[in-house]
């Protein structure tokens, strides 16, 4: 069998023996093999084996066993696997080299197995199993709708030895549904934010979480939301529990000023006219206050399922080609178009009169936009699209979120109205020139 499932960034193939010398490159490695079964290999014979039987499989018509490799523009980073049971069940697991850690490709490799195992096997209830400090591979697990099952003792490990504790996962679908709706929870949700906001900014998740403001020095990570540009002078952000200040070494003084006159009521710190003792400073130092926006996470309970007048279409990037028009200037965006993944238009007649579009904007979390032609305004359109998208997005295990400033008021009642609830506030300063040149805009 010849099977290839493409994801929006990653392609799964049949793994075989001309996959040695990637597969070495993690099989045979203990800090990427530390918490595995059977691994590492002592000896490249050893994986030459393992690939030997996977290649074997797959020239059946009827394969016992199903062993992927997962590669990423074209080379070969890790593996899927799907072991079918007699009972009807399914187990299946992952490796990823180190190299390819952390950024989302083991929950969007695994989901792609497993949608394609429910939909063209027939497979509706599928097992995984993970050493209990694999706390990376338990979040896979979570992200992907599994439930822990149990905790037991016994498991071994070539590495780390025998007696070691094991957690069990499951997941139940229908044969009629896809495997693309991961139970993500409004806490999950929250937690996978705050990890987006941390590497944004340079600080830690659990900083937004202390009772008392935090700073830090300002870093933009590798994986921060795409449409980020340096430079950025500070950014304040707010989920509620306090404010967490990432600044340059420059005004870092500044900054920490500022929060402690605030300290007790922290949130004053987005209010004017406290802000304009905080510009007033920056600006003898060349900065000014630029953005200050609100951001909204869906609340799961809550989201609707609102219907308008017209026609509900869903839409990918193949359908976005000649929509890059200034009435959709919100739902997409020209310059970051290969980020432009998945949208939900309105149609009457044909004619598209409302779009929500949402850009992958970070590796899990996808922000929605949302246009709709003046003259169809007031008729539930936005909320429908909006809404409707919200679900789409969570079925593909990305996290939906959408930005308002607070003075937006038709935005922010879209956005309540589509389910959506306040999560975080942001107010980013930058150089005074940027801010001098967007007013002349």
């Amino acid at each position: 069998m010849n099977i290839r499932i493409e994801t929006q960034r990653l392609v799964l193939r049949p793994l075989g023996l001309q996959d040695l010398d990637t597969t070495n490159a993690y099989a045979m490695d203990p800090e990427n093999t530390r918490y595995m079964l059977f691994l590492p290999n002592d000896t490249s014979e050893e994986t030459q084996q393992y690939l030997r039987n996977a290649q074997t499989e797959w020239e059946k018509d009827q394969p016992s066993f199903y062993e992927f490799a997962v590669t990423l523009d074209g080379v070969h980073i890790g593996a899927v696997s799907l072991y079918p049971n007699e009972d009807g069940s399914a187990e299946f697991g992952w490796i990823l080299n180190k190299r390819y850690w952390h950024k989302g490709y083991a929950s969007e490799a695994a989901r792609a197995l497993l949608d394609y195992a429910a939909s063209e096997l027939g497979i509706e209830h599928f097992i995984a199993h993970c050493d209990l400090e694999n706390t990376a591979s338990a979040h896979v697990m979570e992200r992907l709708g599994m439930v822990k099952i149990s905790e037991s003792g016994g498991r071994k490990s070539k590495l780390l030895g025998d007696g070691r504790r094991e957690l069990q996962y499951e997941l139940q679908v229908g044969r009629e549904e896809t495997f693309l709706c991961p139970n993500l929870t409004n806490q999950d949700m929250l937690r996978i934010a705050m990890e987006q906001s941390a590497e944004d900014m340079g600080c830690r998740a659990e900083d937004f979480l202390k009772s008392g403001n935090v700073t830090a020095v300002f870093h933009l990570g590798a994986h921060a939301r795409r449409y980020l540009k340096e430079p950025i002078i500070c950014n304040l952000v707010s989920y509620g529990s306090n404010i967490v200040a990432a600044s340059v070494p420059e005004v870092s003084d500044l900054v920490s000023e500022y929060l402690d006159r605030y300290s007790e009521k922290f949130y004053h710190c987005f209010e004017t006219p406290n802000m304009h003792w905080l510009n007033e400073r920056l600006e003898k130092k060349g900065y000014k206050i630029c953005f200050m926006a609100e951001y909204y996470l869906p609340d799961i309970s809550r989201i609707p399922d609102l219907t308008c007048p017209y026609e509900l279409r869903v839409l990918g990037q193949k359908d976005f080609t000649d929509l890059y028009l200034p009435e959709w200037g919100n739902a997409l965006c020209e310059e970051r178009r290969q980020l432009d993944v998945l949208g939900v238009g309105a149609y009457d007649e044909g004619k598209l009169v409302g779009l929500a579009g949402c850009s992958a904007d970070c590796d899990q979390m996808w922000q929605i936009g949302v246009d709709v032609l003046p003259e169809y305004r007031r008729r539930g359109i936005a909320s429908a699209l909006t809404s409707t998208l919200a679900k789409e997005i969570l079925k593909r295990g990305k996290v939906p979120f959408y930005c308002s400033a607070w003075s937006n008021i038709r935005s922010v009642r879209n956005a309540v109205k589509s389910g959506f609830i306040p999560a975080w506030v942001e107010m980013t300063v930058k150089p005074a020139s940027i801010v001098d040149e967007m007013n002349k805009a």
